[in-house]
């Protein structure tokens, strides 16, 4: 395999790797945050959190892969990086990382937005109860 073909199989290899771990990560949580969202006070907003959860995660998940490029700071010309392998392996392994991170960053972000959404929702049911007379 040429230089060339090399670089364009790793980084499409690397990007089915990026789509199938933000994937993956989808599949695991999938289950929990359905039970969380169908918790939620309204239909509506329950419905859209629903759709927007794997659609922020696989697009942050690619947004985070395509952020890595192999140019650097190094000011390296095409034929140069094309030509060294560990150096696209290296560029590969840091576009799978920053991926993971992402998908880290992701999990929390929709941590919080479930956790403001349950409180708000726990505070509105509290309001519509009767109140005992003391």
């Amino acid at each position: 395999m040429g230089s060339d073909e090399f670089l364009i199989v790793s980084y499409f290899s690397g990007g089915a790797a990026c789509l199938c771990l933000a994937l993956a990560a989808y599949a695991w949580l999938r289950r929990p945050a359905d039970r969380i969202f169908g918790k939620l006070h309204g239909t509506g907003w329950a419905r859209v959190l629903k759709r927007s959860f794997p659609v922020s995660a696989v697009l942050l998940a690619l947004s985070a892969f395509m952020a890595v490029n192999y140019y650097g700071c190094e000011g390296r010309s095409y034929s140069q990086i094309a030509g060294d392998r560990g150096y696209i392996i290296s560029v590969n392994q840091k576009q799978i990382s920053e991926t993971a991170s992402s998908l880290v960053i992701v999990v929390f972000v929709w941590a919080a937005v479930v956790l403001v959404n349950l409180v708000s929702t726990r505070r509105e049911r509290a309001q519509e109860r009767p109140r005992g007379e003391d």
